[in-house]
């Protein structure tokens, strides 16, 4: 699978000035600040807490930061966050964005497919959010990568679009099937992808990470659907599913996985994100018996 980097890098250095104006007027970085828990999905929430533990001078790094929110969350509740992301146009106004909250974040610009080896066993905890998996083309290099600078026992933690959601067009009484499931991309003139559960997973267990919870969410009201709706009666019943047919699948998909405190003795690896691939795990790791 090839690596769309730069065509993703050249999309949101373009577009990054008017991204961050809207999500700033959405929410004010200081409302962020002061309501820090309130910026994710609160079953999320509780996963990343039980991942942190104590908050106070955990080390996280947020892959594919985006708008920053989840990064500035994450230092006001006490954490040291370090935020990567591609576009150094992103990075630009990430930093403007945390020092007008009066929040400490480091920055990284690099591609989350090939991370520096500057950052190899650096972070307690890795987390990426909403829109960042999209824009990634090989989710192999991507776990490969959030498992090498990860501390041993250390965990990560993906929140995202469930891709259940990605077939269809439209909402409430105009819901179109636009793809088969399998259609995973590219799209977008190779700035996205649709991955599928399965090439999700595999890819996550293939990187020698070790699954620990998989979750399907249902997005809260004021969320997700209020970004597709602009029909405001429609709206009051877009979280129905007896409205809103597609309100009957989950929004979101979660996954945590922890890296292993002892390294396998081998892993077998394959391409999940290829359709042709087996869905199997196979033999992920084995022990060596003379350890």
């Amino acid at each position: 699978m090839g690596n769309n980097s730069d065509i993703v890098r050249d999309l949101f250095d373009a577009i990054s000035d008017e991204y961050f104006a809207k999500a700033t007027e959405k929410r004010s970085p200081r409302a962020v600040v002061e309501q820090p828990s309130s910026v994710l999905h609160p079953d999320f929430m509780q996963l990343v807490e039980s991942a942190v533990g104590q908050w106070e001078g955990r080390r996280m790094c947020v892959v594919g930061s985006g708008d920053n929110y989840a990064s500035l969350a994450f230092a006001a509740l006490g954490a040291s966050v370090t935020a990567l992301d591609v576009s150094e146009r992103q990075i630009d106004n990430a930093r403007e964005v945390s020092r007008s909250a009066g929040v400490d974040i480091a920055y990284v610009c690099a591609d989350a497919m090939d991370m520096p080896e500057a950052l190899d066993e650096s972070f307690d905890v890795v987390v990426s959010t909403n829109g960042f998996l999209p824009f990634v083309s090989d989710l192999g290099a991507l776990f490969a990568g959030v498992e090498r600078i990860l501390v041993a026992g250390g965990s990560y933690l993906l929140f995202d679009t469930h891709p259940f959601i990605y077939p269809f067009a439209g909402y409430v009484d105009k819901v179109a099937v636009k793809k088969p499931y399998e259609a995973t991309g590219p799209f977008a003139k190779g700035a996205t992808y649709h991955w599928r559960v399965q090439d999700i997973v595999n890819s996550v267990v293939s990187s020698g990470l070790v699954l620990s919870a998989l979750l399907e969410l249902h997005a809260l009201p004021g969320t997700f659907w209020d970004d597709l709706v602009d029909d405001e009666d429609k709206l009051q019943h877009a979280h129905d599913w007896r409205y809103n047919g597609l309100a009957a699948l989950p929004q979101w998909i979660v996954v945590k996985a922890e890296k292993r405190r002892e390294p396998c003795a081998s892993h077998t690896f394959f391409d999940s994100a290829n359709p042709e691939s087996p869905s199997g795990f196979g033999s992920i790791c084995e022990r060596d018996d003379n350890e």
